[in-house]
């Protein structure tokens, strides 16, 4: 039993308004759009950087890239191979984000606890003033964790829909109740 007998409301895109190709070819399209506009950037800041950082920067994007332009490859060719390159990174992007996320949130709150603990060794410590910094620490990491859990669940729910369409191509169109094919206009 696949993902779309068991969840029906992947037979399309959206849970119902786009046909599961379509919103690949989108994805895609936004995939290479963003993809290589971060591979663009993360190359002129190479000069700025003297980290490995840059560099690593630069293979991702790329990977992203590539497995972008294959989904779009896979999806206007009916290819079902061609999008497996674009699950996997997609995969690997919904974990570093959810492990982001924690790290962020955990590490907002030492960050915070630090700050405190240097504050009160200074002089002219004002506890109202410097509880506000930390406070507003312990909120912009649950902010910014919140935005990258956020990422992390639209990247889950691209990836199910990119997956589906794979499970398309490779078991052939799920028929609901009646005979027909969910998404698919019938002459």
């Amino acid at each position: 039993m696949g993902l779309r007998s068991s969840i029906s409301c992947y037979n399309n895109c959206c849970f119902c308004c786009i046909p599961l190709r379509t919103g690949c070819i989108i994805l895609a399209i936004l995939g290479c759009i963003a993809g290589g506009y971060q591979g663009v950037n993360a190359i002129q800041n190479l000069g700025d950087i003297t980290s490995a950082t840059g560099y690593v920067q630069v293979i991702i994007n790329i990977c992203y890239l590539v497995s972008a332009i294959l989904l779009f490859v896979g999806a206007i060719k009916e290819n079902g191979p061609l999008i497996i390159p674009y699950l996997v990174v997609v995969a690997i992007y919904i974990i570093v984000g959810i492990i982001l996320a924690i790290v962020v949130f955990v590490g907002g709150g030492v960050v915070a606890d630090k700050a405190i603990t240097h504050a009160k060794s200074q002089p002219g410590w004002n506890n109202d003033a410097n509880d506000d910094v930390t406070e507003g620490l312990a909120i912009a990491a649950s902010v910014m964790a919140g935005i990258l859990v956020t990422v992390a669940l639209l990247n889950v729910h691209f990836w199910l829909v990119v997956y589906a369409y794979y499970e398309e191509l490779r078991d052939g169109p799920v028929e609901d109740k009646d005979g027909r094919i969910p998404g698919r206009v019938m002459a």
